[in-house]
C-alpha cells in the first residue's frame, strides 16, 4: 500500500484511497453512510471508527481488526497517541447508563473505566506522546493518571479554578508542562500559569495576567518549551469590530512572557509555529487585507509575507514549505512559499475549500469541500507544491464527503524544493468592477470606467476627528492596563490616564449617537 494514503468518510461509507498516482480506492471498510466518527493514532498505525452498531479499531495499512465492541451508539471517539487506549463518548439520556465516557484497552480488549462527563466540549482526556500521563478536566480541576491506570488519579490540580488547559512534553528533557487558564473575578485579571508536572503546589514557572480575555487558545511549539496564547473577547469596547478583540501573548518555560507586538490593527486570523524550528512563528492579523508576518521568539519580525486576503496558515511537517490561503468568506486563493529561501513558489485557486492539509511526504496539498459546511460540490483535489493539480474528484449532487484526512506517516524525508528558472508566478485576475444597474447601458465597453463624481473627497469633519482622537487615547489606555497587569509599575501620569477610561468611553458613545 502506498505511503500517501487518504481516509474518506461520507455518504458512501468509509474507505482508503491511494494519495499518489494512480488515485484509486485501496480498501472499502464500510459501504454505507452509517459511520459517525473516525480517529487515527498519531503514528498512523491504527484507525478507529464507529457506526450505528459498533466501534472498531483496525491496523493500517492492513486493516486487520484489533478491537471491536458492538451495541453502542457513539458521538465521539479518540485514540491515545500510540493507539493503546480508545476513549468513547455519547450524549446522556434517560435510557443510557450514567457513565457516558468509557475507556478501553485496545490490545487486551478490556473495559478500563466508565465515567460521567456531561459537557461535550471537555469530554476527551489528553495524553502525553509517550502515554505515561493522562489528564482529565473535571469540575474546574485537573486529574492526572499515570501509565493508563484509571482506578484513582495520581496527582490533582485543584488550587485554582481551571477554565481551560494544555499539556505538552519537552522533546529535549522529557519533562511535562501544564498551562492553565483561570478567569478573573471581582475586577481581578485573568491569568495563565505554566507548571512543571507534577509540581503544582509551588510557584509557577511562568505567569501571564490580562484583562481582555473571554476565551484563550493554547499553541505550543514542537519542542514544547514555548507557548503562544491567543486571548479573545466577545465585545470590542472601542467599537471597531463586531467580532471582539484578540491579543497574542508569548510564554516559555524559562519564565519569559511578553505581548507580541502586531503592526496592524484588527483581529488575529491565524497563528502557527514553524515545525522543526521552535523559535519562529507566523501570524495573520489586521483588518482586510490582513498582514502576514514571521516572528522570532523575541517578538521581532524576521520576514513579511505582505498583505493579502488570507486567513489560513498551513506548514508541511518539515517546516520548509508553507501554504497561506484565504477560505470561508474569502476567494480561495493559495500561495505556497519556500520558508528557508523566503520565496514565493506557486499561486493557485481552490474555491469552496473547507479543509486544507499537507501530505506526509511534504510535497502535496489536499484541498477539500466537505459537508455539512457545504452540501454541494463535495470532493477533493491533490496539488503539487508548485501549483500543479495532480488529481480531482468531485462527487455528484447526492453524494456528501463529511471528512477527509491523510494517514500520518513518518517514513518520508524532507523534500528538496525545486523551482524552475524563468517561470513567473501568475497573478490572480482582478475582480470585475461593479457597475450600478442605472449606469450599465452607458457602459457597453467593459474598458470604460465609471466616472468618479467626487474625485477630491472632503476631509474629516470635526466630529470624526474627535472620534479618531478618542479611539487613539483608549488604545493607549488598554496598552497601559496590559503593562500594569504584567506587573510593571506605572508613573503617576499614566495612572491618571487609566482613571479617565470610562469618561472617554462615555464621550465616544455620545459622539457616535449624535453623528
Amino acid at each position: 500500500m502506498a505511503d500517501n494514503v487518504l481516509i474518506l468518510r461520507g455518504s458512501k461509507g468509509l474507505s482508503l484511497v491511494n494519495g499518489d498516482n494512480p488515485y484509486n480506492e485501496l480498501k472499502s471498510l464500510i459501504a454505507s453512510n452509517t459511520v459517525r466518527a473516525i480517529d487515527v493514532s498519531t503514528d498512523g498505525k491504527y484507525l478507529a471508527f464507529a457506526d450505528n452498531n459498533s466501534v472498531k479499531v483496525v491496523t493500517l495499512p492492513g486493516c486487520d481488526a484489533v478491537f471491536e465492541k458492538s451495541g453502542v451508539n457513539l458521538n465521539f471517539i479518540k485514540l491515545s497517541p500510540k493507539g493503546t487506549i480508545l476513549a468513547t463518548w455519547h450524549h446522556l439520556s434517560t435510557s443510557s447508563a450514567p457513565n457516558n465516557l468509557n475507556l478501553y484497552n485496545v490490545f487486551t480488549q478490556t473495559h478500563l473505566i466508565g465515567m460521567a462527563q456531561k459537557k461535550p466540549s471537555r469530554w476527551c482526556p489528553h495524553w502525553t506522546d509517550d502515554e505515561s500521563v493522562c489528564v482529565r478536566h473535571l469540575n474546574m480541576e485537573l486529574n492526572f493518571y499515570s501509565d493508563n491506570h484509571f482506578e484513582r488519579y495520581g496527582h490533582r490540580m485543584c488550587s485554582q479554578k481551571v477554565a481551560n488547559y494544555s499539556m505538552v512534553t519537552n522533546s529535549g528533557t522529557g519533562c511535562h508542562y501544564v498551562a492553565c487558564y483561570t478567569v478573573g473575578v471581582k475586577g481581578q485579571p485573568s491569568f495563565v500559569r505554566i507548571y512543571q508536572f507534577p509540581r503544582f503546589d509551588g510557584i509557577a514557572i511562568a505567569n501571564k495576567s490580562f484583562y481582555k480575555a473571554d476565551n484563550v487558545d493554547f499553541k505550543w511549539n514542537e519542542k514544547g518549551d514555548a507557548l503562544l496564547l491567543i486571548c479573545s473577547t466577545e465585545v470590542d469596547q472601542t467599537g471597531k469590530s463586531y467580532y471582539g478583540q484578540q491579543t497574542l501573548h508569548y510564554l516559555d518555560i524559562t519564565g519569559q512572557t511578553f505581548i507580541v507586538s502586531l503592526k496592524k490593527d484588527g483581529p488575529i486570523h491565524n497563528t502557527a509555529w514553524v515545525p522543526k524550528n521552535s523559535s519562529l512563528f507566523c501570524v495573520i492579523y489586521g483588518i482586510m487585507p490582513p498582514k502576514t508576518s514571521l516572528f522570532n521568539n523575541k517578538s521581532e519580525v524576521v520576514f513579511e509575507f505582505g498583505e493579502d486576503m488570507q486567513n489560513i496558515i498551513s506548514f508541511n511537517r518539515f517546516g520548509n514549505l508553507v501554504a497561506l490561503a484565504g477560505f470561508g468568506n474569502l476567494r480561495g486563493g493559495v500561495k505556497v512559499w519556500d520558508v528557508k529561501q523566503k520565496k514565493l513558489i506557486s499561486h493557485f485557486k481552490a474555491p469552496d475549500t473547507t479543509h486544507i492539509e499537507w501530505s506526509p511526504d511534504g510535497r502535496h496539498i489536499l484541498t477539500a469541500t466537505t459537508a455539512p459546511r457545504l452540501r454541494v460540490g463535495n470532493g477533493f483535489r491533490v496539488w503539487n507544491y508548485n501549483g500543479v493539480q495532480n488529481h480531482e474528484i468531485i462527487f455528484d449532487t447526492n453524494t456528501e464527503l463529511n471528512e477527509i484526512l491523510w494517514r500520518p506517516s513518518l517514513e518520508f524525508s524532507e523534500p528538496v524544493i525545486e523551482v524552475q528558472k524563468g517561470v513567473t508566478i501568475p497573478k490572480p485576475p482582478e475582480p470585475k468592477k461593479y457597475i450600478p444597474p442605472h449606469l450599465r447601458k452607458t457602459s457597453t465597453n467593459p474598458s470604460n470606467k465609471t466616472p468618479n463624481p467626487n474625485p477630491n473627497p472632503n476631509p474629516l469633519s470635526e466630529s470624526e476627528k474627535k472620534v479618531k482622537n478618542l479611539e487613539k487615547k483608549l488604545k493607549q489606555i488598554n496598552e497601559l492596563k496590559e503593562l500594569m497587569a504584567s506587573g510593571k509599575a506605572l508613573e503617576k501620569n499614566q495612572m491618571q490616564k487609566i482613571s479617565k477610561e470610562q469618561e472617554l468611553l462615555d464621550e465616544l458613545q455620545e459622539l457616535r449617537i449624535n453623528s
